[in-house]
């Protein structure tokens, strides 16, 4: 995605199952209706007094719609490292979480 100092007009469309509170600028965006699933699986690569160690693998991203000019896809933190290793460049996440007595209320900006 490129950034830059200029302001940025571009469709944002969540992929999560929540509504998206974004806080600087007090925008919401309702789920799409598209889910983005990530696929995992976990490889044993140790152990520790007979326990095992076990590593995350990452898989594809499921229900990711094609790259589109001019959009951004909103998908969890953890679907954007896995997208940006496999090359998409239009994933953001929310960015730092707001909290209000625990419970998440919203972000501050998006993460890319």
């Amino acid at each position: 995605m490129k950034t830059n100092t200029k302001e940025n007009t571009m469709k944002i469309i969540n992929l999560t199952p929540r509504t998206i509170n974004e806080l600087i600028t007090n925008q919401s965006f309702p789920p799409s209706g598209i889910i983005a699933r990530l696929d995992s699986s976990t490889a044993q690569v140790n152990e520790i007094n007979k326990i095992p160690l076990y590593e995350k693998l990452w898989g594809t991203i499921k229900n990711l719609p094609d790259s589109v000019e001019g959009t951004v896809y909103v998908v969890p933190g953890v679907m954007l490292d896995a997208g940006v290793s496999q090359g998409r460049t239009d994933l953001v996440a929310p960015g730092e979480l707001v909290r209000n007595n625990g419970k998440i209320i919203g972000c501050k900006g998006f993460s890319v």
